[in-house]
């Protein structure tokens, strides 16, 4: 059982800090977006761990990171409009776009 429980917390840490490292280093759109998500699936899999010893918690918690992906997924949703309309591509980095050469 200690097997799965360390599996578990070195999966959820390392796609918690893999997350993170991909959202802060890219210039795309697309890969911040890839990159909030792999933070996400780790919280909520640490949340697994805290479920086996306080399942009132956690199910609290649980309910709170939803809410917080759900209103994550909107204003995503609407920056991804407003980029299109103004004629952003998501392929395009941040560097293409608003720097002169």
């Amino acid at each position: 059982m200690t097997m799965n429980f360390t599996t578990l917390i070195i999966t959820s840490l390392l796609l918690i800090v893999l997350g993170a490292g991909v959202a802060a280093s890219s210039n795309e759109l697309m890969r911040v977006l890839i990159g909030l998500e792999m933070m996400f699936l780790g919280a909520v899999m640490s949340i697994l761990l805290l479920y086996l010893q306080y399942p009132v918690l956690s199910f609290a918690i649980l309910l709170i990171c939803l809410g917080t992906a759900v209103a994550e997924t909107v204003i995503m949703i609407g920056l991804i409009y407003r980029m299109v309309r103004l004629g952003y591509r998501a392929t395009t980095s941040f560097k293409e776009k608003y720097t002169e050469e």
